[in-house]
């Protein structure tokens, strides 16, 4: 069925996140200096979402939950400090180029699983992978190669994007140990409890709505992480939301 098909949540994914991404950045711009509170209250909200999804679906299961502590003290940190990066990053350059610099997570995450989790590709895959980033970066590169620069910003948006990468991968890790109901309440828990500690000093806003869509977005990008199997197949398919950000942006954003 297609409810069971990895590639009905990217689809999911991409719908979500780009709406969260386009309100996010509006938000950003004319809230600059409090990117960490806003993306701190988003991960509130996303953890509420995800606990509501485990509760109403059930199988929750504590079992191994010591045995990859570690790994969710680490994805904790790694979550928290990559989304306040990227979020300071979103508010002060164009929303394409920040997303065309965040598609550098997919190259970590595949190098990371194929050396750590021992993951690979067949034939049809990495030719779809090859096609899916060489049109996201074509596409976008020519969309914004005039205001396309790196600066500081730049860099802080390729640090965010190696830090998920390297989250993505850990996470695929510790699904292995636990399934999704389970890791919304714990991994979750723990992204959120962390970026809270990153941005205690700001807390003072709630921005309800972009929870709700990060929410959705994330359940249905751990989905299909878990429907394929297989994290470099999802992270390149997820890719494909440079290109639906950046049409949207020059639609709703007027940023062209």
């Amino acid at each position: 069925m297609v409810f069971h098909a990895w590639y009905f949540y990217i689809i999911l994914f991409l719908i979500f996140h780009t709406i969260y991404t386009l309100l996010f950045r509006s938000i950003s711009k004319s809230n600059p200096h409090h990117y960490g509170i806003i993306i701190s209250t988003v991960f509130v909200f996303l953890w509420i979402s995800g606990l509501i999804f485990s509760l109403v679906t059930g199988h929750v299961d504590f079992k191994n939950v010591l045995q990859v502590l570690p790994y969710l003290l680490i994805g904790g940190i790694i979550f928290a400090y990559a989304n306040v990066y990227g979020s300071k990053a979103m508010g002060r350059i164009d929303v394409a180029q920040h997303t065309v610099l965040s598609v550098l997570r997919v190259v970590i995450t595949v190098i990371a699983s194929s050396f750590l989790l021992r993951e690979s590709l067949n034939s049809i895959q990495i030719l779809g992978a090859v096609l899916i980033l060489s049109a996201v970066l074509i596409s976008t590169f020519k969309i914004t190669r005039r205001s396309f620069n790196i600066d500081q910003y730049s860099l802080i948006a390729i640090l965010s994007a190696v830090l998920i990468g390297i989250a993505i991968t850990n996470e695929k890790y510790i699904l292995n140990y636990m399934n999704i109901q389970t890791y919304l309440i714990v991994g979750w828990g723990f992204q959120t409890f962390s970026l809270l500690l990153v941005t205690f000093k700001d807390l003072h806003n709630i921005r309800f709505f972009l929870g709700i869509l990060r929410g959705l977005s994330g359940i249905a990008f751990v989905s299909s992480l878990i429907s394929s199997n297989n994290s470099s197949l999802t992270s390149i398919s997820s890719s494909f939301i440079v290109i639906s950000v950046t049409i949207a942006a020059i639609i709703f954003l007027n940023e062209k």
